[in-house]
Formats: C-alpha cells, structure tokens, sequence
C-alpha cells in the first residue's frame, strides 16, 4: 500500500552510505529507464557503471517519506552554481509532491548563496521539464538528448502555488548543509 502524500508529516533527506548504492541504482533505473530507452537506448553495464562512478564521486541523499526510501537527490555547490545532477523518485510515489518539495530545497540553497541553480533534463521527459519550468526553470540551451535549464536566485515560480497546486506545504530546511539536510512540509 503507497502513503498518501496528502497525509505527510515530514520528508526527510539523509547522507546516503555505501549501503544505498544499490537502492539509489534502483530508483534510478525505475525512475529513468524508459526516457533513456526513449533517447537512445539503455545498457545495464553501461548504466550501472556511470552510477558506480557518480555514488563514489558525488553526495547523494536518500530521500524518505514516513520512514521509507522513496528517492534519491544528488545536487553540489559549485563555484557559480548550485547543479542538480540527479532527483529521481520512485514511480509510485511520483505526483504526490515529494520532488518540488525537494527541488524547492535545492532552490533555496541556491537562493541563500546567491547562486543559480543548472541541471539538464532529457528531451523525451516532458514532464520532469514542466515540473522545472513551473518552478521557475527555463531553457538555456540544449544538447542533442538533453534541455539545459537554470534557475536564477530570487525567481518566483510560474504561480504563487507549489507544482503540485497545494500552497499549504511549505519546505523548511534544516541542518548546515546538504549531507545532514531534514526537510519538512507543513500541511
């Protein structure tokens, strides 16, 4: 039985450990695979071994949801930027709220440093693009696969509501950074 989003008290994001690399895999694989599969096809072997790469390299999160994993989120500070190199969530947990909220997080880092926020979404992907453009994303550029899109500091969103119509969840970051993050949304 899936959790109603409507019914959350608080989403969370923890550092994730070596013992995640397998759940984020997962998410990313039923998150992703059709639009890769749609843009040029997927190789496991080749998939799985940029995703070894990118846990090793980079700061993932696990996002939670009443205690259970339900996504993963990965976005660093660079120097003129904050990217958002990946906002997977599961597929039965998606539409419910849980990626604004955690977009309206990483857009926030960005807003405290001043700082825009970039990330690339594949072109076969429409709706993760109108999830970005509704927040407040637009289109810099693109590559044969993917839109480029940024996100400057203080931008309002297309509406005064949150992507999913519900101005009642409002993110509160917590913590001092992204690797002991807590986020919660208040109904």
């Amino acid at each position: 039985m899936t959790t109603s989003f409507g019914d959350l008290d608080t989403l969370t994001l923890r550092a994730a450990d070596p013992r995640d690399k397998a759940f984020a895999y997962e998410v990313k694989e039923a998150a992703l695979r059709e639009y890769v599969e749609q843009a040029g096809g997927w190789d496991d072997a080749e998939q799985r071994g940029l995703h070894d790469r990118r846990f090793r390299a980079e700061e993932f999160q696990i996002i939670t949801l009443d205690g259970i994993d339900i996504g993963v989120l990965c976005s660093v500070p660079e120097r003129d930027c904050v990217y958002l190199y990946q906002l997977y969530i599961l597929p039965e947990h998606q539409g419910r709220g849980a990626g604004s909220a955690c977009l309206s997080m990483v857009i926030e880092w960005g807003n405290e440093r001043g700082l825009p926020v970039r990330l690339r979404v594949l072109k076969v992907n429409p709706r993760a693009a109108a999830l970005y453009e509704r927040l407040g994303f637009a289109r810099v550029g693109d590559t044969p696969t993917h839109h480029l899109m940024e996100r400057d500091p203080g931008v309002a969103p297309r509406s005064s509501e949150s992507a999913r119509g519900d101005a009642r969840r409002t993110p509160t970051p917590r913590g001092q950074g992204a690797g002991n993050a807590v986020m919660s949304t208040r109904l």
